[in-house]
């Protein structure tokens, strides 16, 4: 099938290296005539590679070949600016919004509260060399963390809990699915609405005062892979 060969010689000349990572792809309409094909099939070829990682697309911008990912291990658990560093890459974390509000069923389920508990709400998007690539929702139980200032609430949710100073805190759980972005997480990463995502969630605990934090953070799939030591 011509878009498998179309996918396969794309894939060839990025692992030699003939393109770049992070350099930009040409215009569909001029891979087409280059392939001698259509869009559609091009495009077919264009979703395979997205799909491998390869490649990814920004809204209004085109197709870009992929960095290499970040390695996220849950034994170790480093907060993302420490990930981004570990791979010698530049990131930057930039608050989005944050409020004191009702905690929704969401939050409930996370941290087991009850009916109408508040809770600190963070939004946060991380940026490599400038391109946005996670949106992160941070959940915050207010008597907990009683101490924190309004510049803190652009740091990791991690390392905002060690300024904090509560004793053996732990990573009490974590969850890795596939998800698709929706309105809002499209438009924050230059991505389409239902473009697929990686979803990893975690709750954060101590055996003081059990569960008290929790972050969702949704990454582009082509930006970070998991796995351990």
């Amino acid at each position: 099938m011509q878009y498998i060969k179309i996918r396969d010689a794309i894939a060839e000349q990025v692992n030699s290296g003939t393109l770049e990572a992070g350099s930009k792809l040409p215009s569909e309409r001029k891979l087409a005539d280059t392939f001698r094909t259509t869009r559609v099939t091009l495009r077919e070829a264009l979703s395979l590679l997205e799909a491998d990682g390869i490649i990814y697309r920004e809204d209004r911008r085109g197709w870009f070949i992929s960095q290499r990912p970040l390695k996220y291990t849950p034994d170790s658990d480093p907060d993302q600016l420490t990930l981004c560093e570990l791979s010698s890459r530049d990131g930057k974390i930039a608050l989005l919004k944050h409020a004191t509000l009702m905690a929704d069923k969401s939050a409930a389920l996370l941290l087991g509260l009850p009916p109408f508990s508040e809770v600190i709400k963070t939004e946060q998007i991380l940026s490599l060399e400038g391109r946005p690539v996670a949106r992160t929702v941070n959940i915050i139980m207010p008597e907990r963390l009683t101490m924190i200032e309004d510049e803190q609430l652009n740091l990791p949710l991690k390392t905002l809990i060690a300024s904090q100073c509560i004793p053996d805190v732990s990573l009490h759980s974590y969850r890795v699915c596939v998800a698709s972005l929706d309105t809002d997480h499209a438009a924050s990463l230059r991505s389409s609405v239902g473009s697929m995502a990686l979803l990893i969630e975690k709750v954060y605990a101590s055996p003081q005062h059990g569960k008290f934090a929790a972050s969702k953070e949704m990454w582009r799939h082509d930006v970070i892979e998991v796995g351990t030591h």
